[in-house]
């Protein structure tokens, strides 16, 4: 199932008391001054889900998808997929808690920082994560505000680039939906099988 924006509204906003899941969706060309698929300040859990299309509307604001406000997100087994924000194409975190694990985050694209994630003071967890092709400003990929928040590599992330700081060395294998080819285009947006 497509929930869609329709390139003029934000898809869905989570406000500090409220508790909200996502499963097996494909949310596609929200728009919105911050988290253009989601706004949350609350608790949001993805699974299995798809995220397209969606941008901030001023192009400089956070979260292209998700926009994490003194907030917690889980998200496991989803793909981030030609999404756009000003910090954080697909996922700004600011002051909150993010997860991610089993996700692939590839040809999305930052203003200013963090093509892919970034974050302001926030904690966030990576597992068996794809960052590929993802553009900024600055910090292609991942975008840490002056080292200020903390990134923990909970291994088997792939980072096309160094701005995560992840190796496909022993310590750090590669993800468990690694084919063992790298890609060298933005692949059509799919979620992982479980």
């Amino acid at each position: 199932m497509t929930i869609s924006g329709g390139r003029s509204v934000g898809v869905f906003t989570v406000n500090s008391d409220a508790t909200f899941s996502v499963k097996s969706l494909t949310i596609a060309n929200g728009s919105a001054e911050t988290g253009a698929g989601i706004n949350n300040a609350g608790t949001l859990n993805v699974a299995n889900s798809t995220f397209t299309g969606n941008s901030t509307s001023t192009g400089v604001r956070h979260g292209g998808v998700i926009n994490n406000d003194h907030g917690s997100v889980s998200v496991s087994n989803s793909t981030f997929s030609g999404n756009h924000g000003g910090t954080g194409g697909s996922i700004y975190n600011g002051f909150g808690t993010l997860n991610v694990s089993n996700s692939t985050f590839s040809g999305n694209s930052a203003t200013q920082d963090g093509g892919a994630i970034g974050q302001d003071w926030g904690t966030t967890t990576l597992a068996d994560v794809i960052l590929a092709h993802n553009s900024a400003t600055f910090d292609g990929d991942c975008y840490n505000f002056h080292g200020l928040g903390t990134v923990v590599d909970a291994g088997g992330n792939i980072d096309a680039g160094t701005t995560c700081g992840f190796t496909l060395a022993a310590a750090n294998p590669a993800p468990t939906h690694y084919s063992g080819h790298w890609p060298t285009t933005a692949p059509s947006p799919r979620p992982w099988p479980c």
